[in-house]
């Protein structure tokens, strides 16, 4: 008799410890933000693909996403 009160104490027990760990993995998801780049977003001018500033590139006046749309 001790031994199955044993053994149903240690399953609550590890019902109740899963559970929180269930819940707790849950709010780290909700707490985690995407790294997201900040900063100015501008067309290519030939295809109209929006891309960061920094990554673009620059003829003249007008910027484009790749080499080859800058060549056309």
């Amino acid at each position: 008799m001790n031994i199955i009160r044993l053994f149903l104490f240690l399953l609550l027990i590890w019902i109740v410890w899963g559970f929180f760990k269930r819940k707790n993995k849950k709010a780290l998801k909700i707490q985690e933000k995407p790294n997201v780049k900040q900063g100015t977003m501008i067309s290519c001018k030939h295809c109209g693909l929006h891309i960061p500033i920094e990554e673009s590139i620059q003829v003249g006046d007008a910027n484009f996403c790749c080499k080859e749309h800058s060549q056309l």
